[in-house]
């Protein structure tokens, strides 16, 4: 059964992940979301506490990203993915748009999971959710989208922002300026804000081994 120090930590999807396939015997390949509800049900029930959906959907997420390519091809498969994986309840029925913040952990996760390469369509919608947060420069986990450079102003403060003799935005929770005139400032802050949420929500050690 799932440990009670287990799920308080399990806003961490690799944490659930390493838990289920503790104890869900054929986990992930032979088994269903409904054995994962089961158990994650069962184990919330030995403490006299509701079942969370939200780490429901986050458990059947994983077993799609082990088990399917469609999280990586399926743009409303992404999305929902996305948004289970940051502990939200998704509505698998619309598309609603999310967050860089939370495409970065997605991505991050994905990863960590499998090695699958992104579809042209997933591609063009993890650019647009960047686009409307205005983030051109895009971090480590999100470099397989980064848009080709259309000009000399653009290489250069992508450059600066992540070059290996440039910026580099602080990942110990120090936010740079959103109100800089500055747009390398501007862009590291925003990249800076994303670090911080992955970091909240990851533990960075798991995410590197």
């Amino acid at each position: 059964m799932l440990t009670y120090k287990e799920m308080d930590r399990f806003g961490d999807p690799l944490v659930l992940d390493k838990a289920l396939k503790r104890e869900i015997s054929g986990y992930p390949d032979d088994v269903g979301c409904e054995a994962v509800a089961d158990v994650i049900g069962t184990s919330y029930q030995a403490i006299d506490v509701e079942p969370d959906q939200s780490v429901v959907e986050k458990g059947c997420a994983l077993l799609l990203c082990h088990t399917s390519d469609a999280p990586w091809t399926d743009v409303v498969v992404f999305e929902k993915v996305v948004d289970a994986l940051s502990g939200f309840e998704p509505d698998h029925t619309i598309l609603e748009g999310t967050s860089p913040a939370q495409v970065g952990l997605a991505a991050c996760v994905m990863k960590k999971i499998r090695s699958v390469k992104f579809n042209d369509n997933v591609v063009s919608y993890i650019r647009g959710i960047m686009r409307e947060d205005g983030i051109v420069c895009y971090p480590e986990c999100l470099a397989f989208a980064q848009e080709e450079y259309m000009t000399k102003d653009l290489r250069e403060l992508c450059k600066a922002v992540g070059g290996k003799t440039g910026k580099r935005p602080n990942v110990e929770g120090v936010v740079h300026d959103l109100e800089s005139d500055d747009p390398i400032e501007v862009q590291l802050a925003k990249l800076s804000l994303m670090q911080e949420y992955v970091n909240s929500v990851l533990d960075p050690k798991a995410v590197k081994k």
